[in-house]
């Protein structure tokens, strides 16, 4: 059936924390920087609802700045969606990877997912003792991080001013 499976609050905090730790001694600067932009593109996910794919295809056309909004290409359909105003955390993150970039999208060079993404994530997952893939019972992989973005969009006003670690409130 379908997935329906979402990143705890526990999840997003000790993943996230492992992918934004500092260099660690038996690692190379490279690989500490590479683990740095996979927690950044974790966490643009995890704001915004956006599948992986979607998210490397953004076009640096694609982003209005003055009204924080992005143009996404749709995964599924095809069909173009305005995601937005995007929030301070979120526009960094633009920010950050647009500047970075040296093609005309602004996660990716080609729009293609590096495998060594997917194996930075399982490595910093192993270390904060969550169990991930989809082939793992209750395996945690970062499409799940769509529904948690919607889900916590549905509960957000819920906690008042109790903010979620990966909240990025527009105001």
């Amino acid at each position: 059936g379908r997935r329906e499976r979402t990143w705890s609050e526990h999840e997003i905090k000790v993943i996230l924390g492992q992918l934004f730790a500092p260099k660690r001694d038996d690692e190379q600067v490279q690989s500490a920087i590479a683990r740095y932009r996979v927690g950044r593109k974790v966490q643009f996910c995890l704001l915004n609802g956006l599948r992986h794919s979607e998210m490397n295809l953004i076009p640096k056309t694609g982003i209005n700045w003055e009204a924080r909004q992005v143009r996404v290409k749709q995964g599924k359909t095809g069909n173009y969606k305005i995601i937005g105003p995007l929030g301070p955390t979120s526009m960094a993150i633009l920010r950050e990877f647009y500047d970075a970039s040296k093609t005309d999208l602004v996660f990716s060079r080609s729009g293609n997912i590096s495998p060594k993404f997917y194996r930075i994530l399982r490595e910093a997952c192993a270390r904060a003792g969550v169990p991930y893939g989809r082939k793992n019972p209750n395996g945690l992989v970062l499409h799940d991080a769509r529904h948690t973005a919607t889900t916590q969009t549905a509960h957000k006003r819920t906690y008042n001013g109790r903010r979620q670690v990966f909240m990025d409130d527009a105001d």
